[in-house]
């Protein structure tokens, strides 16, 4: 989208003056992290290029990294806080399109990646073992999830109206699945007043999960972070060990949306 007149160029025919320029021109007219994404991928296509083809050994992008030119970027923090879910839970239940409302709604008590919710299929989901099996995940590794009570009904009322989908989650375009959930959550941040994207459902599962002192542990499991550390290689965390975690985040979440406030 961003260098696509560059398509047909050789690779030694890209210098580093293009790769300047061209990083200026989209951080101006398209933003600062999708200039340092569009270079970063280029980066990655020339460094394939020499580790395969040994050729473009001296990538230049690496011209960003000398000039420090790369734009900063801020980590965002931003999630709903426990005062804030009574009114986007209802924005979100008042929605006509069910897909949508279901799809925040599994996102908020699971903390998935948007990726990871819209490819779930019926077969992903066991309603006897009440279990979420998500296979192709950021860091490739799977990942196994208990299903809290409220989770598992709306599921369960769910497969009833769609169940002859391959997709929990259908949608109409070519990809088969819900592709792009941005209209209903304009929709939400219009009538709650509550802005939020598809990534802060995930950050404040995590939120919730740390004030209610789940461990460390429990929580890189829930939210398929990788354990680096020593201790944390001994211990093994099964999914019926995780349920715990869950049904006290999903409490959480019940609590303040029925909450009078």
């Amino acid at each position: 989208k961003y260098i696509a007149d560059w398509k047909d160029l050789k690779l030694t025919e890209i210098t580093k003056d293009m790769i300047g320029k061209r990083h200026t021109h989209i951080s101006e007219n398209n933003g600062t992290v999708i200039a340092n994404g569009t270079m970063r991928l280029v980066r990655a296509l020339f460094n394939y290029a020499n580790a395969v083809y040994s050729i473009c050994p001296e990538n230049p992008v690496s011209y960003l990294t000398h000039t420090r030119s790369w734009n900063r970027e801020t980590r965002r923090r931003n999630y709903i806080k426990p005062h804030q879910l009574k009114k986007w839970w209802e924005a979100v239940h008042d929605l006509e399109n069910d897909t949508y409302r279901d799809f925040f709604l599994i996102m908020l008590f699971t903390g998935l990646r948007r990726g990871e919710a819209q490819k779930i299929k019926w077969s992903d989901i066991n309603f006897k073992d009440r279990t979420l099996i998500i296979t192709d995940t950021k860091n490739s590794d799977p990942l196994v999830l208990p299903l809290g009570d409220y989770l598992l009904s709306m599921l369960e009322t769910r497969r009833k109206r769609y169940g002859n989908y391959e997709y929990v989650y259908p949608g109409t375009g070519v990809h088969g699945y819900l592709h792009e959930p941005k209209k209903g959550i304009a929709k939400v941040i219009k009538k709650s007043g509550v802005h939020f994207t598809s990534h802060d459902l995930r950050r404040t599962f995590a939120t919730i999960a740390e004030s209610l002192e789940i461990s460390a542990y429990a929580l890189k499991r829930l939210i398929n972070h990788r354990v680096t550390d020593v201790t944390g290689g001994y211990v093994v965390l099964d999914v019926e060990r995780l349920r715990s975690p869950v049904q006290k985040i999903e409490a959480f979440i019940l609590e303040k949306i029925n909450a009078d406030v």
